[in-house]
């Protein structure tokens, strides 16, 4: 039941920006559903990469599910690379390394979907 002060529907760049500078100058992510917006286990950000900027070879336990709806890069999972472009889907399994880059002259915009212990801002009040 609604206390009425919900809201159900938003915009995206309406969101609060969180700085993700440490992962990626300029980077941003926010966070859209997660633990504090009608999903508990897990977390769905929307990740603003600029150009030629990228997300260093990283891994940890948990896997990724991506979509990418702007822009155009590279994605590395494993030993493989694969276009990152508008329209594109990727699964980073866990454990496995990957990097997300931007090669594009515009921002590269994705949603990555992560198990709620995947996001360390999981939890903050949005």
């Amino acid at each position: 039941m609604s206390n009425g002060n919900e809201i159900y529907s938003g915009k995206l760049e309406d969101l609060k920006p969180i700085d993700i500078s440490d992962m990626a100058e300029g980077a941003s992510k926010r966070i859209v559903f997660g633990p504090k917006r009608f999903w508990e286990g897990y977390v769905m950000r929307f990740f603003t990469l600029p150009p030629k900027r990228q997300i260093a070879m990283h891994s940890h336990p948990w896997p990724h599910y991506i979509l990418v709806i702007d822009g155009h890069g590279r994605a590395h999972i494993g030993e493989s690379v694969y276009l990152f472009e508008k329209g594109c889907w990727a699964h980073v399994p866990g454990g496995m390394e990957h990097m997300f880059e931007n090669a594009g002259g515009g921002e590269l915009r994705f949603i990555c979907i992560v198990p709620r212990e995947g996001d360390p801002h999981a939890e903050v009040e949005m």
